[in-house]
């Protein structure tokens, strides 16, 4: 097996864990959304230093392919914090669901965009990732935390991810 294939497999299989401990089940879209997503991050770690709405707001007069990766790397980021750095917004008095909220804006922001520019197929998938933007950062907050269930994250101050 390669280092491309075993890095992926790790991640997959880190995610099961998280989706078990948050009883949460991804749909396969998700899934490898979180997989690339985390590739990503690992390579990008300073992606989780993005300001949210500035990110969204200061995209909004650029070019398709500009506003494109801008609201992919500002979704993501909103997707990360919250669920693998959700005590980094507390410290900061961000609710959680302002970074899940944000992220879903942008996901729904791209798939907008891909409608507008013919690519049906990402549309959809960014629509779908979107409507489980909640989900994924339960099972990122449970895969992070070994000992931890959606319940404990459930407990935190500053909102919970699932209504």
């Amino acid at each position: 097996m390669d280092a491309i294939n075993t890095e992926v497999g790790l991640w997959v299989d880190l995610l099961k864990e998280g989706q078990a401990r948050a009883c949460v089940t991804l749909s396969e879209t998700e899934e490898a959304y979180t997989v690339h997503m985390l590739q990503r991050f690992i390579l990008d770690p300073e992606l989780t230093n993005t300001t949210l709405a500035l990110g969204y707001l200061e995209n909004q007069n650029e070019s398709n392919a500009k506003k494109y990766g801008n609201l992919w790397h500002t979704a993501d980021a909103g997707l990360l914090m919250a669920g693998l750095f959700p005590e980094r917004a507390r410290r900061k008095n961000v609710p959680v669901s302002y970074l899940t909220g944000m992220s879903q804006v942008c996901f729904l922001s791209l798939a907008q965009l891909c409608d507008k520019i013919k690519r049906p197929l990402e549309a959809k998938e960014y629509r779908e990732i979107a409507t489980g933007v909640e989900r994924v950062a339960c099972v990122l907050y449970c895969s992070r935390r070994k000992n931890s269930t959606v319940h404990e994250l459930l407990q935190l101050p500053m909102g919970s991810f699932l209504h």
